[in-house]
């Protein structure tokens, strides 16, 4: 999928893009797009050494949305049956099968941090800066 950018800062091969939120966008509620949010800023690979202000043409890798859903929805779900069955099964408290899971998750969001700092480093995840749309306007006026 291709998106409209704008480039908020560059740092080495990546770039802070901003991605205005469409108005498809409001009726769909399936993206990224916080509530009432007019745009998303993300990280993106940028091979096309765009500059900040520049206007862009981002491609969104189809390929990490599974094992986005995966990582973030599934998983966690499947973390809190296991904590609940084994608690229920051998301890059998309510208090305690509550602080395991809440301490699960805590670990689980901690581990998946460093597993999205590792996949943003690939190309096969994440966004990418196909070319640049226009260059940015300070430049041309010097």
């Amino acid at each position: 999928m291709e998106e409209l950018a704008k480039v908020k800062t560059v740092d080495g091969e990546f770039a802070t893009v901003f991605l205005e939120k469409k108005d498809e966008c409001s009726k769909c509620g399936m993206c990224l797009f916080p509530k009432g949010a007019l745009g998303l800023e993300m990280q993106a690979l940028n091979p096309v050494k765009a500059k900040e202000g520049d206007t862009v043409l981002l491609e969104m890798k189809e390929s990490g949305k599974l094992l986005g859903i995966l990582l973030v929805f599934v998983v966690p779900l499947t973390l809190i049956g296991i904590c609940f069955l084994l608690n229920f099964l051998l301890i059998n408290n309510e208090i305690i099968t509550l602080f395991v899971v809440l301490i699960s998750l805590v670990l689980w969001y901690v581990a998946l941090a460093v597993i999205d700092k590792k996949l943003k480093t690939t190309k096969k995840f994440g966004a990418e800066i196909k070319k640049v749309l226009s260059a940015n306007n300070k430049e041309k006026e010097e």
